[in-house]
């Protein structure tokens, strides 16, 4: 049967090959092309897409809301990264319908300030370039406790609800809504999709568990939020509290 089939399968390929036109290698010349601010633009492709880049730069001119001063990221805590993680605990809160203890996020993925001001589309997509879906794990506190002590290594974790001495590189005197770290109890998070998943060296955070994946990237809710804030007539407000107090 085996060999049957061989003998059939060796004539059909046989068989489609006959009057087929033989082809031949080709010799290739390769070219380096370098891109630069010297290179010409394509006309036609230009042309296409001209409309949509109109459309684009129409919509990133909408102003979402207005700020009482500028919001800049920073080492150790900064108003920005402290607005954009209590943004994430309330809306991870008002999605995913269950209680939320914290807000993390690092540093490293604010890659803009807010202005003074007006807030436009454009200041978010610049702040939030990522397409970072919002992640809500249920952590252990033991895991918890390895959060606190990457912020006090590296000092690039902004966390809402909370606040941490650090002393001589050690996180001590941890508090999570008002209340000393349990290493006994679960704690729900909400983070990136990308830190959820062990970005930024955040390896640990698989020991949780994914309770909730949100349709909602980390950009969609801070724009939801200042909507918010403008339909109440409310500013954008952050500030340094002590949320990390450092000892070294």
């Amino acid at each position: 049967m085996y060999k049957k089939l061989l003998f059939q399968c060796i004539g059909l390929l046989l068989f489609t090959s006959c009057g087929h036109r033989v082809l031949q290698p080709v010799a290739l010349s390769p070219e380096l092309i370098p891109i630069s601010a010297r290179a010409e633009p394509d006309s036609a492709v230009n042309a296409y897409i001209e409309p949509y880049r109109e459309q684009l730069q129409e919509k990133m001119k909408e102003v979402l809301g207005r700020s009482t001063g500028l919001l800049e990221k920073g080492p150790v805590e900064s108003s920005l990264a402290n607005f954009i993680v209590d943004v994430l605990q309330e809306k991870g809160e008002k999605y995913a319908g269950i209680p939320i203890d914290m807000g993390v996020i690092t540093i490293g993925g604010i890659r803009a300030p807010l202005p003074a001001g007006e807030i436009k589309l454009r200041d978010i997509y610049e702040l939030m370039p990522f397409e970072n879906l919002v992640y809500i794990l249920r952590l252990k506190g033991t895991t918890v406790k390895k959060l606190f002590d990457y912020l006090a290594i590296n000092k690039t974790l902004a966390v809402s609800n909370s606040s941490v001495v650090v002393a001589d590189g050690i996180a001590v005197e941890i508090m999570i809504g008002g209340q000393p770290l349990d290493e006994k109890k679960d704690y729900h998070i909400a983070i990136s999709d990308y830190l959820a998943n062990g970005g930024d060296y955040l390896f640990f955070l698989s020991e949780g568990e994914v309770v909730a994946q949100l349709e909602l990237k980390q950009r969609d809710v801070i724009i939801e939020k200042i909507r918010d804030l403008e339909a109440r007539q409310e500013k954008v407000v952050a500030q340094i509290e002590g949320r990390v107090i450092l000892k070294d």
